[in-house]
């Protein structure tokens, strides 16, 4: 009697002996019920035939989502979209999936296909592996919330932004730090009004997110309010539209601020005249005679007057240690008329003899609305002008760009709405000097390559020349992205 049939505790109907493959005559050891070797096997077995080759997805036509138990915003070939093909396979969940792959297709051809390599053991330890061409067919539909869209009611909640001041500089830095966040993500639409501009979101929850968001970045204050729209006395539901009015506080950078007698003794004694540096989340005030700082009538930018720098000495009696700023005396003359001045000024590392720089004239300010003993200041204050920044004007050919969060509305229903974007082209070139002087800007605004600039010829860039400061303005120290094709709106 054969050893293999002695050792085999098992019947003998059961136990197959070694044999040879009956297709490739190769020897097998371990027979199973089909008489093949492994390499045979593998090649018999179909992994495709319990598995759905033939699959369809769902998009939105509207916002380009796709559904699986809930819409999902994938782009194509991405990681998640293909995990999302991969859970609507109908039997691919009783194998293991080695890899899985995007095959390229035409973008308009509504079609996707995927490779799967998977594994399945098919008789005693023999693990086949095959790879699976799975086609997709996407179906377009909408989603909830693009259908009601065309209904009236589209948004549930109103958030309004809005700063009363002429000066859009604030509007603008808020709009570019919303862009680098991505916090108008659930934004239904975005309206541009007049001091601001709306925006309309689906649930309270979001909205409320973004006014905390604007709240964070910039100085403002929150004002809530709800109308009811319809209304179920016998089920007790009530349906309500939800506005928030988020009021930008009404100064901007450079503004020149006026502080009472009684507000200035308060914190001790400091010049009735100060300067807002900075605006963020707190507002940020300088003493230009002195460098004191103040975290707390005002007179907007619109009030500077053009003066020449005739002379500079520095002031060696006071030390600072801020290195964006350095005291100096300074004798200037104003623009239209040939009186020296004699001041002293906060600006004395950018200053330099024959430029022109801005700054209030104190003197010529009206100080309407204040009583003679709140104006009576000219033992408080000691030189009459102060000055700001300096009077350039730049190219608005630039080689980097800045994204607009709403296209322009040109028709004449949309003046009558007030719905035009009141900013001119001369703002926004300000604006986009301000970003360049100010380097704690550019971290929360993303910069463009401008499609439309042209390369330069070579130029004298050292710091005394008159072209220093148009190669600063034209190259930034931070990394350019490139517009996408549906991005049409810029400066």
């Amino acid at each position: 009697m054969p050893d293999w049939l002695i050792s085999s505790p098992t019947k003998l109907d059961s136990i197959y002996p070694p044999m040879q493959c009956f297709l490739c005559g190769e020897f097998v050891s371990a027979p199973t019920s089909s008489r093949m070797c492994s390499t045979c096997l593998t090649k018999s077995v179909d992994l495709s035939e319990n598995v759905s080759t033939h699959c369809t997805i769902l998009q939105c036509v509207t916002c380009t989502k796709f559904y699986h138990d809930r819409w999902l915003s994938c782009e194509l070939e991405s990681k998640e979209l293909l995990s999302v093909c991969l859970k609507k396979i109908k039997g691919i969940d009783l194998m293991k999936i080695v890899d899985a792959s995007f095959k390229w297709t035409e973008p308009h051809s509504k079609k996707l296909k995927i490779n799967v390599t998977v594994q399945k053991e098919v008789e005693n330890n023999c693990v086949v592996e095959q790879s699976l061409s799975i086609d997709f067919t996407i179906v377009s539909t909408q989603c909830a919330s693009c259908k009601q869209l065309y209904t009236p009611h589209t948004w549930k909640a109103l958030v309004q932004i809005r700063q009363k001041t002429k000066d859009k500089k604030h509007i603008l830095l808020l709009e570019q730090i919303i862009l680098k966040h991505n916090a108008h993500e659930n934004v239904l639409n975005i309206l541009s009004r007049r001091n601001g501009f709306d925006l309309h979101f689906s649930s309270r929850n979001d909205a409320q997110k973004f006014a905390d968001f604007v709240s964070d970045k910039i100085v403002s204050q929150i004002k809530n309010s709800k109308k009811l729209v319809t209304q179920d006395v016998n089920n007790n539901k009530y349906n309500y539209k939800y506005t928030l009015h988020v009021s930008l506080v009404p100064i901007c950078t450079d503004d020149l601020v006026f502080l009472s007698p009684k507000v200035s003794s308060i914190y001790g004694g400091i010049s009735p005249f100060l300067l807002v540096v900075n605006l963020t989340s707190t507002i940020s005030l300088m003493d230009p005679f002195t460098l004191r700082r103040l975290e707390v009538s005002m007179f907007n930018k619109f009030n500077l007057c053009e003066f020449i720098v005739l002379n500079i000495e520095k002031d060696y009696t006071r030390k600072s240690k801020n290195q964006q700023y350095e005291l100096v005396d300074v004798e200037i003359m104003p623009s239209n008329s040939s009186k020296i001045i004699y001041t002293k000024s906060h600006l004395g590392k950018i200053l330099t003899v024959g430029g022109t720089y801005l700054g209030y004239d104190i003197k010529r300010i009206n100080m309407n609305g204040l009583s003679e003993q709140e104006t009576n200041i000219s033992n408080r204050i000691p030189f009459d002008v102060i000055l700001v920044r300096k009077a350039k004007k730049y190219s608005s050919k630039h080689n980097w760009v800045l994204k607009r969060m709403f296209r322009k509305k040109n028709n004449q229903k949309d003046k009558d709405n007030d719905t035009e974007d009141d900013i001119d082209e001369d703002e926004l070139l300000d604006f986009k000097e301000e970003i360049v002087n100010r380097k704690e800007f550019q971290k929360d605004i993303d910069f463009y390559r401008n499609p439309r600039a042209q390369p330069r010829k070579e130029f004298d860039i050292t710091p005394s020349s008159d072209m220093s400061d148009e190669f600063a303005m034209n190259n930034l120290s931070v990394q350019l992205k490139d517009l996408s094709i549906h991005d049409d709106e810029y400066f």
